[in-house]
């Protein structure tokens, strides 16, 4: 809060409205407002302390003033009924992404959803001090899979999709899925969401397909001169 109330002073941008937010300290005060205490009440009372203002709980009749068409908790959803789309079924129906992906031609499930603790998606990927933790950008498979394929730990592969293709060091791990391929987003010109369609999008949320697309790993070609 201190690094932005600092900036928002730099660029002459007031946070906060009437009760201006100038540091971490303004902050915790109009945080604790709401409660009818003061941020020294709450200090002095290391075990706790009650709030003066509560907000009232809600009653079953107010839980049930819902804001749908028909104003009632709904199992078939008339909003969905009015889109009159594929995929967007007023009753839930589960529909296997795969029907929709060339899974004959790249038969492996790709995943960029992972996490990692010395990486927060792209913000801190190949930062100096992180990078001897994990040098390049690893494809993860399964043994089972390695073995199918032929492929070594620390072996150089191609992964593709149906959009590209793409080198890169071959991790064999027991904690990923037989069958899926685990790849961390976010390696600069080495991200693997460049490889998932810009169009594989979820027909109802719009959210990209980042956990469930295809891919197929190949052994990288070696030219001889």
């Amino acid at each position: 809060m201190d690094v932005i109330t600092g900036l928002a002073e730099k660029l002459g941008i007031t946070i906060g409205g009437e009760e201006p937010i100038r540091c971490h300290e303004d902050y915790l005060r109009k945080s604790v407002s709401a409660t009818g205490l003061t941020l020294e009440e709450i200090r002095q009372a290391p075990k706790g302390i009650k709030a003066r203002k509560i907000m009232p709980g809600r009653t079953s009749e107010q839980i049930l003033q819902v804001k749908t068409p028909s104003g009632k908790i709904e199992f078939v959803s008339s909003i969905m009924a009015s889109c009159n789309k594929e995929g967007n079924e007023a009753l839930p129906v589960y529909h296997d992404f795969r029907e929709k992906l060339p899974m004959d031609e790249y038969p492996l499930i790709l995943t960029t959803g992972s996490r990692k603790p010395q990486l927060f998606h792209s913000r801190t990927y190949r930062m100096p001090w992180l990078a001897n933790l994990e040098e390049y950008p690893l494809v993860e498979i399964h043994p089972d899979d390695a073995q199918k394929l032929g492929m070594e730990d620390n072996e150089i592969v191609m992964i593709k999709t149906p959009v590209g293709s793409m080198e890169l060091v071959l991790s064999i791990n027991s904690s990923c899925l037989p069958g899926a391929v685990n790849v961390y987003h976010g390696a600069g010109d080495k991200d693997i969401n460049l490889l998932i369609d810009d169009n594989y999008l979820d027909p109802v949320s719009g959210f990209p397909g980042y956990k469930s697309y295809c891919c197929r790993l190949e052994k990288k070609e070696v030219h001889h001169e």
